[in-house]
């Protein structure tokens, strides 16, 4: 095929044309152009507008990453072990947030990682983002345990809704078991 560069034909070889030169269309393509100024006859190999798809609904934002809180807290071992607890929850990482309370911990009506294990996989299976808030307003050794009161909530986004699954104050009991700092208990 041919093709009209300028006044120079532009051979098979792949001589090369100047940004200052300009493509012209050939002969049948003019002619063909200049009787239908509609352009429902150009020759098919000329690229018009896309065709129209079906209408669709915009992708929903996506939830921003919910905020973390230690405050001086924040290089303590509590601090550290608050922290991959918030990550884990809001990366849906099920046996690194199970990993984090002890075997026989408490969260609200929960015992046991069994069932906590069972409560995070239908949290995280209830949909695909969570937004995690956590929020440290005190930390204070009880005993053998850290006593700690932070604003915790948690927001998951399902096929179509945003729903607040937590929100307020909890009481979080951080305790060591065979050298680990774990969470003892998660109440309100």
């Amino acid at each position: 095929m041919d093709t009209h560069v300028s006044d120079t034909h532009v051979s098979q070889e792949g001589s090369e044309a100047t940004p200052e030169t300009r493509i012209r269309p050939d002969r049948e393509a003019r002619n063909v152009a200049s009787r239908n100024p509609d352009r429902s006859a150009l020759p098919s190999s000329t690229v018009g507008e896309p065709a129209p798809g079906p209408a669709s609904e915009p992708e929903p934002e996506p939830l921003p990453g919910g905020k973390l809180q230690l405050g001086f807290f924040a290089q303590h071992p509590a601090g550290r072990l608050l922290a991959a607890f918030h990550t884990d929850l809001e990366s849906g990482n099920l046996p690194g947030l199970v990993s984090r309370f002890a075997p026989d911990a408490h969260y609200d009506r929960l015992r046991g990682n069994r069932q906590l294990a069972r409560h995070f996989r239908e949290l995280f299976e209830r949909g695909p983002e969570r937004q995690v808030n956590l929020l440290v307003q005190r930390l204070e050794r009880d005993g053998e345990q850290w006593r700690v009161e932070a604003d915790l909530e948690i927001v998951i986004r399902g096929s179509d809704t945003i729903e607040t699954l937590r929100s307020g104050r909890a009481v979080l009991w951080l305790g060591e078991q065979n050298g680990v700092l774990t969470i003892q208990r998660i109440g309100s």
